[in-house]
């Protein structure tokens, strides 16, 4: 994602294309993504997440012999980015519904958490390792390292043994199946209003690669090697983060969703106003903690809520609203950045987890506060 950012502005010189490549990329889930939830908790996971990750490095390795071959144009980029979106729109709510087969329901909180911090492990040397490989070798490199990593990805699932999963009873066909999803979660109020947050969340916040590139090749007006720097913090702040959260995270509720918000908002308005580097770095630190807590508390609390036979169709709405509202979001950050600076685009995702916090607060006081569990808010006749 670092190599394709700084190619994309290499390309064009306008921050308002990443927010296009961005765009172009959730585009098939926004389309197709509500479809997906019904389909996941019908097949057989590990074996789908093997096709994704083979069909993903074919694409990284088309990329990077475009850019060796000195063909690639931003058209090319935008070509294979909607690719890619087509592949992750079933690659993340199938892995986030796969957890759920890894371990024993009650131990979900603290796996989740822990599936945040090898996502942050890997964000960890990967930034570092994208920059230097960018300026010593440029971009194609970058790109062929990443179709390589995806054949670990294969050999991990063709790992696991059948006889150590907790698999989930697969539900049968039916008509009406992604009515049924959609009803489920509109009349669960748990569910709604946390489904709602974490799509206006996705729209204005969840834009980090613009976040970070704008911000630090047209604001502080620094060099790649400084943006993988930058991103290396955020990540190892992450997996402290994540295993921290992973030893405490037991019981997430509604209220613990809401501390998530406001700690993610204070960390991206901070940022939106570091005056230089070294403090931008500093911010990274909160940035990355807080961003591992928000998603870890996230999922968990939807995982606990939810019956297993209905988590994969859940988790694809929770996905939906993360990934699904990025290509308006995208296109608005980089509006944004393009007429204003990157601190407004950050200072507008700062705002939507504040808002977000404090929706959810009054609905939550007209019930009759935090007090009620997450739990007990889930309609009877569906659990």
């Amino acid at each position: 994602m670092l190599a394709q950012s700084l190619l994309v502005l290499k390309l064009t010189g306008r921050a308002s294309a990443l927010g296009e490549a961005t765009a172009i990329q959730a585009a098939p889930f926004l389309l197709l993504g509500p479809f997906i939830g019904p389909l996941v908790d019908r097949i057989n996971l590990r074996r789908v997440m093997i096709m994704i990750a083979f069909a993903a490095g074919i694409e990284a390795a088309a990329l990077s012999v475009l850019t060796e071959t000195h063909r690639v144009t931003i058209f090319w980029i935008f070509g294979l980015s909607f690719v890619l979106g087509c592949i992750n729109m079933f690659n993340q709510p199938a892995i986030q519904a796969f957890v759920a087969e890894l371990v024993p329901r009650p131990a979900i909180p603290s796996a989740v958490s822990l599936n945040g911090v090898q996502t942050a492990a890997g964000r960890l040397a990967g930034p570092a390792l994208a920059a230097l490989l960018y300026s010593w070798k440029g971009p194609a490199t970058c790109f062929a390292v990443n179709a390589l990593s995806y054949a670990i990805v294969i050999i991990a699932l063709l790992s696991l043994r059948r006889r150590d999963l907790f698999p989930i009873e697969p539900r049968r066909r039916s008509r009406g199946a992604l009515k049924d999803s959609f009803s489920y979660a509109w009349h669960s109020p748990a569910h709604r209003g946390q489904l709602i947050a974490n799509g206006f969340v996705g729209m204005f916040a969840w834009n980090f690669g613009i976040f970070y590139a704008s911000f630090t090749q047209l604001v502080l007006h620094s060099g790649s090697l400084s943006l993988g720097i930058a991103e290396s913090i955020n990540a190892t702040a992450a997996v402290i983060g994540g295993v921290v959260l992973s030893r405490h995270l037991t019981s997430p509720t509604r209220r613990t969703y809401v501390y998530g918000c406001v700690g993610l908002g204070l960390a991206l308005a901070l940022t939106s106003l570091a005056p230089n580097l070294v403090t931008f770095y500093i911010c990274m630190v909160l940035f990355g903690s807080t961003t591992v807590c928000y998603t870890a508390i996230n999922q968990a609390v939807l995982q606990r809520i939810t019956p297993r036979e209905r988590i994969g169709s859940v988790m694809t709405l929770s996905t939906y609203g993360t990934m699904g509202t990025t290509p308006i979001g995208a296109l608005i950050v980089g509006w944004l950045t393009t007429i204003g600076t990157a601190r407004a685009a950050i200072g507008a995702g700062a705002a939507s987890l504040l808002i977000s916090a404090l929706v959810l607060s009054v609905a939550a006081r007209r019930r009759g506060g935090f007090g009620i569990a997450a739990e007990e808010t889930v309609p009877a006749a569906t659990r």
